[in-house]
């Protein structure tokens, strides 16, 4: 994963952000709901949200896009708190 691998190679002056989402049923709702991928690709990116989340405890920040306002609030706060340490 790139940011994991910037995060390695730059440590503290790196800030790894994780956008999860609420759920992997939710995901495929969403994912089906646009109607541009064909069954494979859906299957694919499930596949790799799956991996993905397995790892997603390395991260600095896991931030859950349940809700779009609330998880743009909290990104916006944590890159703020990460620029201003």
């Amino acid at each position: 994963m790139g940011g994991l691998n910037l995060k390695k190679q730059f440590g503290g002056d790196a800030l790894a952000l994780f956008i999860q989402p609420p759920s992997m049923k939710e995901l495929e709702r969403r994912l089906r709901g646009r109607q541009t991928e064909t069954e494979d690709k859906i299957a694919m990116r499930l596949q790799k949200a799956a991996e993905e989340l397995a790892v997603s405890a390395q991260f600095d920040t896991v931030i859950t896009n349940d809700e779009l306002e609330a998880a743009v609030s909290e990104t916006i706060d944590a890159v703020s708190g990460f620029l201003n340490k």
